[in-house]
């Protein structure tokens, strides 16, 4: 079985990432989410339970319906909540008007033979005083003796879930664990440690069975100098996260797991770092809805990281090795101050490196194709009286469960187009968007165009050159001529059997018949 753990904003962000590579297929059959977050309006949360909610609806509609060769919204969520609403969950292991000094039970410590004095000494006032309600504030160490309370959980929600699960999952053959977090703020700093060990010691037998790994977020993004609310952290009253000490807290962090691993407290299998010295601008919030920050290509790093653990576990990595990756040494950056992040500078381990990108881009058109182009094909009410004129509608979709104008049908492919162009071309546009110095080509951001209100589709006049930065001679209309050639020669028994999951089956089909053509034959060519 396979299990992520995230914690704070950064790990919600990998969650997101995590998701869509599930849509693509990346995915195990069944993954289970465990969310960890002080912060209980925190607008990361809040987003990634829309897309979580969303992506439940697409696997509904559309997971193991789109035939053998496409995966797509394959991957079931465990959400360790009621199935029957099934909901993102989001643990604390505070209230929020706790407080640092009401866990520890500051005001009775003398009572119990500890002086106060211990207390003053580990902590400031402000840091026993502040409500945690709204997060640890950037302090890890509110964040590490909230978290030592764990124990104190064991028999409610979600713990209760997740222990009796990992129990029988060990009993009946290995089980995964991956926590994402990251070391320079206050919840993930806090959790990656004690939240690994306290996992490890939860199976009765068969310890062997159990693997854990994390992924610890460096630095990536910096607070800007101009705010939304006119102020930043050095205005602010009280305790939060500045991130002029970003650095300095992943360099503690970094030594004290160094401690950890020396004297054998290490219950991680591997460990990844991932990070960008580009540093994203980010307007600065203390907590709450403010709290929402852009995806950023080291989500999809982390996330990537986190689904070749699943596929390929420890295979080939001494135990408790710390993987990394840097930029390639043999490219030139457009300019100095630049970083360049193309698709051979992503690392990976277990994926072979050419599939994964084609199934992502197979993924990536078809949902282009559809927002682009067939979706509005399908709005027609006239459809069924001149499908004559549309053959690869004609010869598929008419009859008893065959029609793409039944409500259940409607509505499946009014899930897929809220998903791709509220979430999923959305992503992308802020993974390649972002202000850094750091210049991502994972797909051709020229080609994302807006559709309003935060919505993306894509260019389809660039449909042969989707994942590549603009080319001369790229941008034909005649592109999609040929790619709706291909979908009308799809065999008739190819894909799913009915309804919107055959229609999607149908684009994947298609877009395996363009790539072949379009992008693999025409390499091949460039390199003979």
């Amino acid at each position: 079985m396979y299990n992520v753990i995230l914690a704070g904003g950064s790990g919600l962000r990998v969650l997101e990432s995590i998701i869509h590579c599930c849509a693509m297929g990346l995915g195990p059959r069944v993954m289970r989410l465990f969310v960890i977050d002080p912060d209980h309006s925190n607008g990361n949360a809040t987003r990634a339970s829309r897309l979580v909610s969303k992506y439940l609806e697409c696997q509904k509609a559309y997971g193991g319906k789109l035939g053998k060769d496409a995966n797509w919204f394959g991957t079931e969520l465990d959400l360790l909540g009621d199935p029957t609403k099934p909901e993102l969950m989001v643990w604390s292991p505070v209230k929020p008007n706790d407080t640092l000094g009401s866990i520890i039970d500051y005001d009775n410590l003398a009572s119990t033979n500890t002086p106060p004095e211990v207390a003053d000494l580990l902590f400031t006032r402000e840091e026993r005083q502040v409500p945690l309600g709204g997060g640890f504030r950037g302090h890890p160490a509110i964040g590490a003796a909230s978290m030592s309370q764990i124990p104190f959980f064991e028999n409610e929600r979600p713990w209760s879930e997740f222990i009796q699960r990992i129990r029988g999952d060990v009993d009946q053959g290995p089980s995964y664990v991956f926590i994402v977090g990251s070391v320079f703020g206050g919840t993930g700093a806090s959790t990656l440690h004690p939240v690994g060990r306290y996992v490890q010691s939860i199976p009765e037998r068969n310890h062997d069975r159990l693997k854990i790994a994390f992924n610890a977020l460096v630095p990536y993004f910096r607070f800007s100098e101009e705010k939304k609310t006119g102020k930043g952290p050095s205005d602010a009253g009280g305790l939060v996260a500045r991130s002029e000490n970003f650095s300095l807290a992943t360099k503690a962090a970094v030594e004290f797991y160094a401690y950890l691993k020396e004297n054998h407290d290490w219950p991680f299998a591997m460990s990844h770092w991932v990070g960008d010295s580009g540093l994203m601008d980010v307007d600065w919030a203390p907590h709450g809805a403010g709290q929402e920050n852009p995806a950023h290509f080291v989500d999809v790093l982390s996330a990537l990281a986190c689904l070749e653990f699943f596929a390929a576990g420890t295979t080939g990595v001494a135990d408790g090795a710390s993987l990394y990756s840097g930029p390639r040494g043999n490219v030139v950056p457009p300019a100095p101050e630049f970083n360049l992040l193309e698709w051979p500078d992503v690392p990976l381990r277990a994926y072979d490196r050419s599939t994964l990108q084609r199934e992502m881009l197979r993924f990536y058109m078809s949902g282009a194709a559809h927002l682009g182009f067939y979706e509005e094909v399908l709005q027609r009410t006239d459809l069924d009286k001149r499908s004559k004129n549309i053959t690869w509608y004609h010869e598929r979709f008419r009859g008893p469960g065959k029609s793409l104008r039944t409500a259940e049908a409607q509505h499946d492919l009014k899930v897929l187009t809220e998903y791709l162009e509220g979430y999923y071309f959305p992503w992308w546009q802020q993974i390649h968007g972002t202000q850094t110095s750091t210049v991502v080509r994972l797909v051709n951001a020229a080609g994302l165009v807006p559709r309003g209100n935060g919505k993306y589709q894509v260019d389809l006049q660039r449909l042969t050159n989707l994942f590549a930065a603009d080319r001369p001679g790229d941008v034909n209309a005649d592109h999609f001529d040929r790619f709706y050639t291909d979908v009308d020669n799809v065999k008739v028994d190819e894909g799913g059997s009915a309804g919107a999951g055959a229609y999607f089956s149908l684009l994947a089909h298609g877009a395996s018949r363009f790539i072949e053509r379009e992008y693999l034959r025409k390499a091949e060519a460039a390199h003979a």
